[in-house]
């Protein structure tokens, strides 16, 4: 059917802001893969040292993917410190060459000063080892940043979650380590999902569905 790759900087990202579009891909048979650039060791919980704390966050991502039919590796990058250099893309080109992804979903690399630092450089990077070195590659998405009404992000692509939303909202709660950041709430992410609903329209009806949203910039169609 075709092969998805989601490359993310931290564990949670993923769940986040595309679970519901990898449940999507999953169901329709495509090969999926998340790849994690670093462990999110840089993280203010208290669980021992920054090693520690990188395990510790890597096995939520795999508690809160156990019910997903999902590859999950994650490489040795520090957390913070990703730059778009040589060292990023080699490791980028090696995993495209190996995975070989028909979709590519990342994240929106415009975040501004308001996203994290991570997070726009990654965005970029993959987008062009994507297209570089993705032989079969048809679309590569980004995700929509958590501050988007500040920033240039503008979806041209809303993938409908209804039948993922509840257990999205269950999934993040295994992320106990972040438990105290706002967009782990469940009133955020009912407010995130539901953003562009009263907009929506459907033979003339307000649909008023949950929806995770991305700017789509490279699509090939047959």
């Amino acid at each position: 059917m075709g092969v998805l790759l989601v490359v993310m900087a931290h564990p949670d990202d993923a769940e986040l802001m595309c679970y519901g579009a990898i449940k999507k891909y999953a169901a329709r048979g495509y090969e999926c893969h998340l790849l994690l650039l670093t462990k999110g060791e840089q993280s203010t919980f208290n669980e021992g040292s920054r090693e520690d704390r990188g395990k510790y966050r890597i096995a939520e991502t795999k508690k809160a993917f156990s019910k997903v039919d999902i590859n999950i590796s994650c490489l040795d990058f520090t957390d913070g410190f990703i730059r778009q250099d040589y060292m990023l893309m080699a490791t980028l080109q090696q995993q495209m060459e190996r995975i070989d992804p028909t979709v590519v979903i990342t994240h929106y690399p415009d975040g501004g000063w308001l996203e994290h630092q991570d997070h726009n450089a990654l965005g970029n990077a993959t987008y062009s080892a994507a297209i570089r070195y993705a032989h079969n590659l048809e679309k590569v998405l980004f995700t929509e940043p958590l501050f988007s009404n500040f920033i240039s992000f503008h979806p041209n692509l809303l993938i409908s979650i209804d039948e993922y939303f509840e257990e999205k909202v269950e999934i993040l709660k295994h992320h106990v380590s972040q438990d105290e950041k706002f967009y782990i709430d469940e009133k955020f992410l009912e407010m995130r999902a539901a953003s562009m609903s009263p907009y929506i329209r459907i033979n003339g009806e307000r649909f008023t569905g949950k929806f995770e949203l991305f700017y789509q910039v490279y699509a090939v169609e047959f």
